[in-house]
């Protein structure tokens, strides 16, 4: 035989028959009593759940030697077989004469076993012999009228029984044992019996003087603001919160560079009288230039050195080290500071399992783990504000040198993005140069292709060193995953973006946004959307660059494009009215469209994704993608209008007219003209309006095309009724109202007719206003366009009010509103509401008309018009 001489740890199991020699028993007798144990140690290992085929089992002839499976649970050992092997026993003696009879003594320990060519050894099978032999444990058994006695190792008692839930400690007596060389403690119960044994019982050890370590590092020397985090974790650290199953555990995660450590610090070297016997703490290496994190065995070592253990005295045996490390701080009011922990497994070993401690985890992992399973409490740190950032460069770099450039203050405080370490960073280039002007180091800066080399001092202060070590914590896929998040325009992401992006199924773009939220490469502001901060997206750029080639850049930002477009097309047909789609090209293979089921959806996602839409129509005119830009630009007109977002429709226009100038088509190019005339216009930039509008205007008539030509008609007419000119904006009304009933087109025909009694309504000439309206609100219905029978509405309610019917006006307004909020259209609804908080206050219902006008000024604002927010201000002033 050549058995492998490799210890484990196991638990250690002897059973020992009584008086199993006495003369007034035969061989007959002695083979019943085996008999009789062996069912019974079955029965009972399986009552608890235990293999016992799985078992290492030796006979010893009157007893049996037991090492249970390493994944048998030491708690069902103790508190399930014993009272089972009691009752087999019990059941076998119930009909059996005196010499057939069984008792035993029962030993339960654990630890370190070693197998070689003849069976097992090791110091703790010895200890759990001598346990058997105690006198105490006999004389126990004898004064017994049950028929089992079991003692524990101190150990085992100390890290089993004295946490079940099950058992009471205090059935158990402290004995001391001396048997030959062995002089130890262990503690007896009667497992059928419900008090303690009679046994003369040991007064514990003296408990040894605890070593008080005070292992913190140095307190942060400039440290600022984070008054939020600190309320947090004086609430959640609370004496108050610890409770009497567990201990106290705070988790400050945050991306690299963020000062989760400062923070942690500040708030411990403010609380050290919470801990009067000590702190312990660690750097654990989860993210640095090691290759691998620290050993949380090598940690443990470390910890029970601090706390006054012999380095021959800690245990190998990983369970046996853990369980030390707990015993020495049972009790304590410690601090236990774990810092840059990689995972929730690392940290486990470390746990104290005394509630008279804290545990402080800083790390860029969600530790979901420690959260789920222990309770922890997550404070999740993000980038200091701009005060806080301009407080942190005050404390390095002093008020008066900051208020000599403020601007260059500003733009440094903008180009570190509030990220803690990238701040320190500049603070420190700043002092080595005294002389220096900050607006030089606002220069370097600036420039996006060099600012992290700007930020990469030396090895202990560089912010791409250590986003780098976030980057060395995922898998290789992961990490192409992130090299692509910097080759889009740097918004926020959805997954179905984010996998178009990367060309991964949903299920593996889901997968890699995990694995870089869990690293804090990313973050998720809502549910669903994903974003980087400027810095570490400078660094994905880096990554992208070097790791990914240009065809493959190129397509992964053609899928991100298509998947915005038609995501955008499949929205655009949800809000009415249906308009002529434009012509797109096909998206390409990995491009994961949205499809949203109804208009709130529809409208929903438009506002999620208003801010990306803009920044993927500049991507793809930089690239000159003039199809898209001329398709998407055409779609989200049909979402500016109605929300009333002029500003950006200026951008989109124009980019619609450049792009359809390097195609030379001159329909498209007279479309953006108008386009940009009418932004142009509602912008309070009329000359220009008019402009474009007559160059719209001279193409359209140029190539025939009737219907832009109506629509530029219209657009002058909504110019002129802004310049005051409401006979020239009439007479364009009318033009462009009988264009569209020439080509038959409805839609555009009410909304010029609503224009015309409007302008009609204002003059005085009701009976015609209500005729043109009347048509215009049949016109709307029969084509299912809400908005234009709000606006019908609308003029009715003013008809209404300016010829004394007060309440009906009021209807008017509110069924307006009312059509107007369904379709999702925000644009009319300042000039409604502000008309309905007239007929109120003419009704002299003062709360109505405030609260109508109150609206009305927020969506004005909102809108950017600036003009009709100081008017209706006016208005709630003078109430």
């Amino acid at each position: 035989m050549n058995v492998r001489r490799v210890a484990v740890h196991r638990t250690i199991i002897v059973v020992d028959v009584e008086s199993f020699g006495d003369p007034g028993r035969t061989n007959r007798h002695q083979l019943a009593i085996r008999e009789a144990v062996y069912c019974a140690l079955q029965a009972a290992f399986a009552a608890a759940e235990v293999s016992w085929p799985t078992c290492h089992r030796e006979d010893r002839g009157d007893g049996v030697f037991i090492l249970a499976p390493a994944e048998a649970p030491k708690a069902r050992l103790v508190e399930i077989v014993p009272r089972a092997l009691a009752q087999a026993l019990a059941q076998h003696n119930a009909d059996r004469l005196d010499e057939a009879r069984v008792r035993l003594r029962m030993v339960l320990h654990a630890g370190e076993v070693t197998f070689d060519d003849y069976g097992v050894t090791s110091a703790s099978v010895n200890l759990a012999f001598r346990l058997l032999d105690a006198s105490a444990l006999k004389e126990a058994l004898r004064r017994s009228p049950g028929v089992l006695a079991l003692i524990t190792s101190g150990w085992f008692f100390d890290e089993v029984v004295r946490h079940s839930s099950v058992l009471d400690p205090a059935t158990f007596r402290l004995v001391r044992i001396s048997v030959k060389e062995t002089d130890a403690l262990g503690w007896i119960c009667l497992p059928d019996q419900s008090g303690p044994p009679v046994v003369e019982a040991a007064e514990p050890p003296p408990r040894p003087k605890a070593a008080i370590p005070r292992q913190m590092p140095a307190e942060p020397r400039s440290f600022v603001g984070r008054t939020r985090d600190i309320e947090v974790l004086n609430a959640d650290l609370t004496p108050e919160k610890r409770s009497r199953s567990g201990v106290t555990i705070a988790v400050v995660r945050g991306a690299g560079g963020a000062g989760k450590t400062w923070l942690a610090l500040h708030w411990a070297y403010r609380e050290l009288r919470r801990f009067p016997d000590g702190q312990l703490f660690v750097d654990l290496g989860g993210f640095g230039p090691e290759h691998e994190p620290r050993s949380p065995q090598t940690v443990l070592r470390r910890f029970l050195e601090a706390l006054g253990v012999e380095s021959t005295r800690i245990p190998a045996d990983p369970d046996a080290r853990a369980a030390l490390y707990r015993s020495r701080l049972a009790d304590r009011q410690m601090l236990i500071f774990l810092d840059n922990a990689r995972d929730t497994a690392q940290v486990l070993p470390l746990l104290p399992g005394s509630p008279s401690c804290t545990v402080l985890v800083t790390s860029r992992d969600h530790m979901s783990g420690l959260i789920t399973a222990y309770g922890a409490r997550l404070v999740p740190i993000n980038v200091l504000s701009h005060d806080e950032a301009h407080a942190l460069l005050v404390a390095r770099l002093g008020e008066s040198r900051l208020a000599a450039e403020s601007a260059a203050v500003d733009e440094l405080i903008g180009c570190c993005d509030g990220i803690p370490l990238a701040l320190s960073i500049i603070a420190g280039r700043a002092q080595a140069y005294p002389d220096f002007p900050l607006a030089a180091l606002a220069t370097e800066l600036r420039d996006t292709q060099t600012r992290l080399s700007v930020l990469d001092d030396d090895e202990t202060a560089s912010l791409p060193a250590v986003l780098s070590w976030s980057i060395a914590a995922l898998e290789h896929d992961h990490v192409r995953g992130f090299a692509f998040l910097g080759m889009g325009p740097g918004f926020t992401l959805s997954q179905p973006a984010f996998a178009s992006l990367t060309g991964l199924s949903a299920r593996d773009a889901k997968l890699h946004l995990r694995a870089l939220e869990r690293v804090s490469l990313i973050e998720q502001p809502a549910p669903g959307r994903w974003r980087t901060h400027d810095l570490v997206r400078l660094y994905a750029v880096d990554q992208a660059r070097r790791t990914i080639d240009e065809k493959e850049r190129a397509a992964a930002l053609r899928r991100l494009v298509d998947f915005y477009t038609h995501t955008a097309l499949a929205c655009d047909k949800m809000i009415p009215p249906l308009r002529v789609q434009p012509t797109l090209d096909q998206p390409g293979e990995g491009c994961h469209i949205e499809r949203p089921a109804n208009l709130t959806e529809a409208l929903a996602w438009f506002d999620r994704e208003h801010d990306s839409l803009m920044a993927i129509i500049g991507l793809a005119a930089e690239r000159q993608w003039d199809v898209t830009v001329i398709g998407l630009g055409r779609i989200l007109g049909g979402y500016h209008y109605p929300r009333g977002k002029f500003h950006d429709e200026l951008v989109v226009s124009t980019a619609i007219l450049e792009a359809a100038q390097r195609l030379d088509v001159p329909a498209e190019q007279s479309h953006a003209h108008r386009r940009l005339g009418f932004a142009l216009g509602l912008t309070g930039q009329h000359h220009d309006a008019i402009r474009h509008g007559e160059k719209a205007l001279e193409i359209a008539k140029d190539c025939g095309d009737y219907f832009n030509e109506a629509q530029v008609y219209r657009i002058f007419g909504y110019l002129y009724e802004q310049a005051g000119d409401e006979d020239r904006a009439y007479g364009n009304m009318l033009i462009s109202a009988r264009l569209f009933q020439s080509l038959n087109a409805g839609i555009y025909e009410a909304e010029s007719l609503n224009m015309m009694a409007w302008y009609l309504a204002r003059r005085g000439r009701y009976d015609e206003a209500y005729a043109k309206r009347a048509k215009a609100f049949t016109l709307s219905r029969e084509h299912r366009h809400p908005a234009g029978q709000a606006s019908s509405l609308d003029i009715l309610g003013y008809l209404a009010h300016h010829t004394g019917r007060l309440t009906e006006a009021l209807d008017c307004y509110l069924r307006a509103l009312e059509l107007f909020r369904e379709s999702g259209h925000t644009r009319c609804q300042p000039d409604t509401l502000d008309r309905l908080g007239h007929a109120y206050m003419a009704l002299r219902q003062t709360d109505q008309a405030v609260e109508a006008w109150r609206q009305a000024l927020m969506l004005c604002q909102t809108q950017g018009r600036t003009s009709e927010a100081d008017r209706i201000q006016g208005q709630l002033d003078s109430v």
